[in-house]
């Protein structure tokens, strides 16, 4: 990490680092080794055998947001807000204090139970709960920053991150009532 630092033209920044589902670094499963792949290939957080805690991607992060020349590491590129919502360490509020660049993307896909679960996907009540625990985070964020105890420099406002929810249309099994359900 610290060549990247020397890198001509490095200003600090470390605009994604986790890949396609960032929290998901460092799961397991008890069955992998043993068994190979599941035949559902559905990793979910109520799956006995798939070790949920996001800690490992959290001490990963912490390491290097303190690399010297280092000044933000953000994930870019989306997280799954279902492990986040079974995984009691904290993790959201540590990615919302220190690695959201002004939006966090997830992707809920779809709202609709029937479309939701063709894909495979939890259902839109879910992602509703993230939604709330996000924004009471963004809401506690506002009042520390009002009450003074995160100090705001002369002419900014307290940072504020968003969601970006990644929404599909025309899914199989989609109909034209699902997607207006979308709007």
């Amino acid at each position: 990490m610290t060549r990247l630092t020397k890198m001509p033209g490095f200003k600090g920044v470390i605009q994604d680092i986790g890949g396609p589902t960032a929290n998901m670094f460092g799961f397991s499963c008890r069955n992998w080794q043993e068994q190979g792949a599941c035949p559902d290939r559905n990793c979910r957080p109520d799956c006995p055998s798939l070790k949920t805690s996001q800690m490992q991607q959290v001490e990963l992060l912490r390491a290097v947001r303190a690399v010297a020349g280092v000044r933000h590491v953000f994930i870019g590129s989306g997280i799954r807000y279902d492990l986040v919502l079974a995984d009691e360490s904290g993790y959201l509020e540590e990615i919302c204090g220190h690695h959201v660049s002004g939006h966090l993307k997830v992707a809920p896909e779809h709202i609709s139970p029937a479309v939701t679960a063709c894909m495979n996907k939890p259902p839109g009540e879910v992602f509703e709960r993230f939604r709330q625990e996000f924004e009471k985070i963004q809401e506690e964020k506002a009042g520390r920053a009002r009450d003074g105890e995160k100090p705001i420099p002369a002419g900014k406002k307290p940072s504020r991150e968003y969601l970006l929810p990644d929404l599909m249309s025309d899914h199989p099994g989609c109909t034209v009532p699902d997607m207006s359900g979308l709007g």
